[in-house]
């Protein structure tokens, strides 16, 4: 406790308040450090004030083609082919593995497909009507849109196989198989219903 002689005041402190375009001004600074690490700015700092849900579609892929270039040619390229390169060669010459013909080969064995984390869906009805047109109009292979999730397509295919055998073996039916009818049942009813009235119409 800080004790007053006679006659001593205390005065406190009033400094101004901010200035009315210091919002402004503190959203031009993130802005210019966004820019020179290479972030768009409504990641940086979060705030999505007047950003349509379009305009942070192209931001977020803008973001992500960043970070895929990253990805591939430095970690992919400078950090985990030489890693594989080297732990390859050491497991081939102490015998941990065997590999016919691994000298003359060093090719085929080093091939190797690195496939990094998959980006969540922005809109996943969307999204996934866009890979299906793509898949079903051959631009895209089912593996690429696998590989784009993060996931290897053989692995998922052993999955799909698995549980397709299940199910054949407890006699049940999904409509995620493949192998069944692609109608949708309403659409059925519909037919069926609009038959009816043309024979009752005759």
């Amino acid at each position: 406790m800080q004790e007053l002689s006679p006659g001593e005041e205390i005065t406190f402190n009033t400094p101004p308040g901010a200035a009315s375009n210091y919002p402004d001004f503190i959203r031009q600074q993130l802005m210019a450090v966004a820019a020179g690490i290479g972030l768009p700015y409504e990641i940086l700092s979060g705030d999505m004030k007047g950003v349509s849900d379009r305009a942070l579609r192209v931001v977020l892929n803008e973001f992500r083609r960043r970070i895929q270039q990253i990805q591939h040619n430095q970690l992919v390229f400078q950090f985990c082919r030489p890693v594989w390169n080297r732990w390859l060669d050491m497991a081939v010459l102490s015998g941990a593995i065997n590999a016919p013909r691994f000298h003359n080969n060093k090719a085929d064995y080093r091939r190797v497909k690195w496939i990094a984390q998959g980006w969540p869906y922005m809109h996943p009805v969307q999204d996934m009507q866009a890979q299906n047109l793509a898949v079903r109009s051959g631009f895209k292979s089912r593996s690429e849109v696998v590989s784009e999730q993060g996931y290897d397509s053989e692995q998922i295919d052993d999955e799909i196989a698995a549980d397709n055998r299940r199910a054949d073996e407890l006699t049940l039916q999904y409509d995620s198989d493949g192998r069944q009818s692609s109608k949708d049942p309403s659409t059925n009813d519909k037919d069926e219903n609009k038959d009816e009235q043309e024979t009752a119409e005759q």
